[in-house]
């Protein structure tokens, strides 16, 4: 039964390429969403 070490393997080259650089960015695409909520409810609060 194949281990983990095979799943790279089994990746084809652009999702390989697709994972390496979603390695080297230093932030996710969650943290856009939480920081433009954190900042839309700042505003929210400041109109109110």
């Amino acid at each position: 039964m194949p281990g983990i070490e095979h799943v790279p393997l089994a990746l084809s080259v652009l999702e390989r390429w697709e994972a390496v650089r979603r390695l080297n960015t230093g932030r996710s695409q969650n943290d856009n969403f939480t920081m433009l909520g954190v900042v839309l409810l700042i505003v929210l609060v400041t109109l109110l």
